[in-house]
């Protein structure tokens, strides 16, 4: 997991999950596919792949503005979530009968 932020004045707080759970490389259509139908279905986390030799790493991002500031109970809770909403999208991977190669 990280957490950082981006943007002009870093008002873009990001938390990003990549997950032990590997997908084989020569399935990437396939992957891409169920993501692209993920964020038809979903608004977050973002998800997107890259190839890592013979494997697929899946990263989960979820992303608040925080201009006006953000206090530590809001900060717990978006990390809390943004972990929560990464595992619920490796268990929506396995319903489409996608599962992880580890």
């Amino acid at each position: 997991m990280w957490i950082d932020r981006s943007g002009k004045s870093g008002t873009i707080l990001w938390v990003r999950v990549t997950s032990d759970h590997r997908y084989d490389a020569d399935r990437l259509d396939g992957v891409l596919r169920a993501i692209n139908e993920y964020h038809i279905e979903k608004r977050w986390p973002k998800a997107y792949t890259e190839v890592k030799g013979k494997a697929l790493l899946i990263t989960c991002e979820t992303q608040l503005d925080v201009a006006m500031g953000i206090h530590q109970a809001l900060l717990d809770e978006m990390i809390g979530r943004a972990m929560s909403a990464a595992i619920t999208f490796h268990q929506w991977m396995v319903v489409r009968n996608i599962p992880a190669c580890t």
